[in-house]
């Protein structure tokens, strides 16, 4: 009678554990399943620059990999490698959607080498220049480049990408004076204090009634036509 028990107990325990293994192998494999549950969805904004697949391959998630297996910390550290991205937003949502907020670093000019100038100062060689940035002709000191830059980050997009050329032209009276020539034929001249006054140009450009000349914005802010 003894032995019969001994042998029910332990079948009782075989059972048990296959059982377990079985419950632990559904828990592996549900689990894994959802693990590698892939991206459904992604959202890119702000952008106007880069296209949204060139975002998504430097993040490194064109293929739409594993929601949960992909950190929104390691999509931000690849984007932020990007010398046109100034700042990065990744949230992971509901139903496996990833939305990316991206700030740029805007494009101001591009000197006679090729090289474009963001707003930050740094300077780069892409693939394919921007369209509408203006060309800087000449050389600019360093210390004058830099305030240059900074002034002209405060120039509305709309007013200059109207701006075909810049020239340093410093005279004996002012070391910070430029020459913009516009697409519309007109010369601007202006200084790296001033520059912000060519915000106004649409309005001042009406108020000429068709004709062209020299912009004085430097000094006096008087037009001389040609």
């Amino acid at each position: 009678m003894e032995e019969k028990k001994l042998v029910k107990r332990k079948k009782l325990k075989i059972h048990r554990l296959f059982f377990l293994l079985i419950i632990l192998g559904l828990i592996y494999y549900l689990g894994n399943y959802y693990l590698e549950l892939r991206i459904c969805n992604i959202f890119v904004e702000g952008n106007t620059i880069l296209a949204d697949q060139e975002i998504l391959r430097q993040a490194k998630i064109d293929d739409y990999p594993s929601f949960y297996w992909t950190s929104s910390n390691s999509i931000k550290r690849r984007l932020l490698s990007n010398p046109y991205i100034e700042s990065v937003k990744v949230k992971k949502e509901f139903f496996h959607v990833i939305s990316i907020k991206i700030e740029e670093y805007q494009p101001l000019l591009v000197k006679k080498d090729g090289n474009i100038v963001l707003e930050n100062e740094t300077t780069l060689l892409p693939a394919q220049n921007p369209m509408g940035l203006p060309l800087l002709l000449n050389y600019v000191p360093d210390v004058k480049f830099s305030s240059f830059i900074h002034q002209l980050a405060k120039i509305k997009k709309e007013i200059l990408t109207r701006v075909s050329e810049i020239e340093y032209c410093p005279n004996d009276f002012d070391k910070d004076r430029f020459l913009f020539t516009m697409d519309d034929g007109n010369l601007v001249y202006i200084t790296i204090t001033k520059l912000e006054r060519l915000n106004y140009y649409l309005q001042i450009y009406s108020a000429l009634e068709g004709k062209t000349g020299i912009l004085y914005l430097d000094s006096g802010n008087h037009f001389v036509p040609f």
